[in-house]
């Protein structure tokens, strides 16, 4: 998962770069508890969660638990991606439109 982010004096906080920037934004829309996967993955991820539980294991909710933990940590991972690839492109396709 991702690593907990610790409190900074407001200077350090403040100091947006392009190795952190995208930190800050995780961190806000963490704190808004904003949803990151959206009802697509939550219809997929339930029918998974489904499908284990019909198996004829002997802890189907236990393996429902482990796979839930991973699930989210690749949809939190390619949600981060898609966020920064996104915001790249919107900042890209602006310095081309103000280049005409």
């Amino acid at each position: 998962m991702t690593d907990m982010i610790t409190s900074k004096p407001l200077d350090e906080a403040l100091n947006f770069n392009q190795e952190n920037i995208f930190d800050h934004i995780n961190q806000l829309l963490c704190n808004m508890n904003a949803d990151i996967s959206g009802p697509q993955a939550d219809q997929i991820t339930q029918s998974l969660y489904k499908y284990i539980e019909s198996l004829p294991l002997a802890d189907a909710r236990s393996v429902v638990l482990d796979v839930d933990s991973i699930v989210n940590e690749a949809i939190l991972a390619t949600s981060q991606y898609a966020y920064k690839a996104g915001f790249v492109e919107a900042c890209r396709l602006m310095k081309t439109l103000q280049s005409f």
